[in-house]
């Protein structure tokens, strides 16, 4: 009997566990897929929208051709829409979603993301970031990234106030003109980056001044788990003494 019952206070510790970490999952995204609004927008919930130059915008859309410069593009990834970040002429465009993190055990954050360049192909990414005229000097610049950024950082800043770099560069393949290119899919642990909480912003950019520049991004999420509070702990472990009592008693 006594075996018995350290097999079943084993099986309920076990039990408890997975439910406390399962009670401290939580998604920090909102509106990731870019479904929330049901429609066409140039306002997704959840994100705020910044543009920089002569034709650059973003767009949350169900469309396979972009509504802001004409060119095909890979539609959604997943569900029915996804965000478009398009530099019509030189530009610089940027999509910005504030979140806060508890302290956390794990971070998780993924995204599914397509770039379609009508110049050459060639990814500039110049010393200025993400300015369009390069501080007035006009050297190529055509490139897109994603970034967390501090709390305080603004929509355009590739300086102190990027955290982390998860893409700079330029688009996934020769995707131009009707021919756009697929979607990739990226995961990154930033358990690290994230561990302590605060206040953070997630950011997907692109700056163009060579020849119109699409950006796609679908699927994003951070999926975290955080630190239980003290009362949480408490109530279980109180839990686990009343089952060690009983399984006293009746041995």
């Amino acid at each position: 009997m006594k075996l018995h019952l350290r097999t079943v206070l084993a099986a309920a510790l076990v039990g408890v566990l997975h439910t406390v970490a399962a009670a401290h999952a939580a998604e920090l995204v909102t509106n990731g897929g870019f479904e929330a609004d049901g429609g066409e927008t140039w306002d997704p919930t959840g994100w705020q929208a910044f543009a920089d130059g002569l034709v650059g915008s973003i767009v949350a859309t169900d469309a396979n051709v972009s509504p802001i410069s004409g060119y095909a593009t890979a539609g959604a990834d997943q569900g029915a829409h996804y965000a478009l970040i398009d530099a019509a002429l030189p530009s610089a465009s940027a999509l910005v979603q504030r979140f806060v993190a508890p302290t956390l055990t794990q971070a998780t954050l993924s995204f599914s993301l397509f770039g379609n360049d009508q110049g050459d192909g060639v990814p500039y990414v110049d010393t200025t970031g993400l300015d369009a005229s390069t501080g007035g000097a006009d050297r190529p610049n055509q490139h897109m990234r994603v970034d967390i950024l501090s709390a305080g950082a603004s929509a355009f800043d590739t300086g102190a106030g990027v955290l982390r770099s998860f893409y700079v560069g330029g688009p996934n393949g020769r995707g131009y003109g009707d021919s756009p290119n697929a979607w990739s899919h990226f995961s990154f642990d930033v358990t690290d980056l994230l561990a302590a909480g605060g206040t953070f912003q997630l950011r997907f950019a692109n700056v163009a001044n060579q020849a119109a520049f699409q950006t796609g991004v679908d699927a994003v999420s951070l999926s975290v788990t955080a630190v239980p509070e003290p009362g949480t702990w408490a109530l279980t472990f109180a839990g686990l003494g009343l089952l060690g009592l009983a399984a006293r008693r009746r041995g």
